[in-house]
């Protein structure tokens, strides 16, 4: 509280640095989820409005996904060529074909949105193409987008949303695209704020990391990746009040059960996530929590939804090439007879490749817009201190850490897998078709096993500053990077 101004003695008392900082200190942690709020949802708001269209990884092709689920088909079919996708109506096809984009330094080239992104893009391109006039409608017509047909509705609910309230609005296919949008950022952004609510495990780190420009830019966006990141992060959260709650079945059963499901949900986009789905069994198993028991059970049967899901999807791209020189079989049979040589290549990654690092904080539009080095200089800096000041404090066992760790690990090597047999050349030394974003969902997990918050230090402030200088800096430049 300000001290009294007196105006007869024409006195001001100030306020002593001690009284702030406790001031600071008794307000900010239970509030750190608000000040998430506060810094993330504008910021993401006008990424959604200055991101163009399709300047995000794969995210025509997200599109596409959503209109199909939208349109009642929650399974992706084949074509007499082998394709996999789906039929799509005309006018969402014209929306992502038309050539809206011009590259300055390519004036004669053209980008569509199913293209990477051009050095700088006209404003009034958008305007000019009458992209506001396309409406929805047109015959639907097969398009191939193997890519992302075979990842599943849940992870799509957010941006179809705004999809249908669009449509069912009339509004233009421009209009209900930024609508997507918007309900998928809305989503991620009130499941990042409720798991910060609900973390006391490495509250801190968790809130540095969805706070990372590429979080932010991924919320807004149509990607399927927001819903990962977000449904990961509650998740989190939940389990962070379970291990925190009384254990008592009557208020604990219905927090396992969305815990598992947002965890299902997660492993059925990427199923390298599935280990995750065990973590809150063995986690209330070690704690004597009698709730073990139906978490275990909802672990089985997420384990074979995943499973079948899985299977059926590994079926639909039988025989389909998704990088060129890949052969799975041949990658699998080479892996079996040199499992050394594969595990080379994973170290190598991690050694070789620091880049994955520079994408957890932030590379943008199609991976080809790297941020100003000093953004991810003072991220880091924030990041270090935002471990420091979780602590040591955590009641969680040995075992229970032992777990998650292995759980972690695992996850990490199927990415790994996966990616050297899908999308890598056969007896390649290096992995190839990893994203720093990948890492996400393990990182998170990794913040339970960190120290519980008690207070707020003063230099965690600092870090703070430089999370809003790094996000507002980013703003400003996808404004220079696609606007004139």
């Amino acid at each position: 509280m300000l001290d009294s101004f007196d105006l007869m003695d024409s006195e001001v008392y100030t306020i002593p640095h001690a009284k702030i900082q406790t001031t600071l200190m008794k307000l900010a942690l239970p509030s750190l989820h608000m000040l998430y709020l506060m810094i993330a949802l504008p910021i993401v708001l006008c990424m959604v409005f200055l991101t163009p269209p399709g300047q995000v990884p794969d995210e025509p092709h997200h599109l596409y996904r959503a209109v199909q689920i939208l349109s009642g088909h929650f399974v992706a079919s084949k074509n007499e060529q082998n394709q996999l996708g789906g039929a799509i109506p005309e006018s969402i096809q014209t929306f992502v074909n038309m050539p809206t984009f011009e590259a300055m330094s390519a004036p004669q080239a053209h980008t569509t949105l199913a293209g990477a992104a051009s050095p700088r893009i006209d404003a009034t391109a958008l305007f000019n193409a009458h992209l506001e006039q396309l409406q929805w409608g047109g015959t639907a017509s097969f398009v191939d987008f193997k890519n992302t047909a075979i990842y599943p509705f849940l992870s799509y609910m957010p941006a179809i949303l705004g999809l249908l309230i669009g449509k069912l609005l009339h509004l233009s296919i421009l209009a209900s695209f930024f609508l997507g949008r918007l309900s998928n950022a809305a989503i991620s952004i009130l499941c990042s704020t409720l798991a910060i609510q609900l973390t006391s495990r490495g509250k801190f780190l968790i809130f540095c990391l969805l706070l990372a420009p590429i979080n932010l830019f991924i919320f807004a966006s149509l990607s399927q990746d927001a819903s990962i990141i977000g449904y990961s992060a509650l998740a989190i959260g939940i389990i962070n009040r379970l291990m925190d709650a009384p254990k008592t079945q009557k208020n604990s059963l219905s927090s396992v059960f969305v815990a598992q499901i947002l965890l299902t949900a997660v492993a059925l986009s990427k199923c390298v996530y599935l280990p995750f789905v065990f973590g809150l069994p063995c986690i209330l198993f070690f704690q004597n929590n009698r709730l073990y028991k139906w978490a275990a059970l909802f672990s089985i049967l997420s384990t074979m939804i995943v499973l079948s899901w899985t299977l059926y999807s590994d079926h639909l791209l039988h025989g389909m090439e998704l990088a060129p020189h890949v052969n799975s079989l041949t990658q699998l049979q080479y892996i079996i007879q040199q499992p050394i040589t594969f595990l080379k290549a994973m170290l190598r990654g991690l050694v070789d490749h620091h880049f994955y690092l520079i994408e957890l904080v932030g590379v943008l539009g199609w991976l080809q817009f790297i941020l100003p080095p000093v953004f991810y200089f003072l991220f880091g800096i924030g990041a270090l201190i935002c471990l420091y000041a979780n602590g040591s404090n955590n009641n969680l066992n040995l075992q229970s850490k032992g777990l998650l760790l292995i759980l972690c690990v695992g996850s990490f090597v199927g990415i790994s897998l996966v990616e050297y047999l899908a999308y890598t050349p056969v007896h390649a030394a290096a992995i190839e078709g990893i994203q720093g974003r990948y890492y996400i969902p393990i990182v998170l997990f990794i913040s339970l096993i960190l120290g519980q918050a008690k207070k707020i230090t003063p230099v965690f402030w600092l870090a703070c500053v430089f999370f809003i200088f790094v996000d507002l800096g980013t703003l400003y430049q996808i404004a220079l990077r696609y606007y004139y």
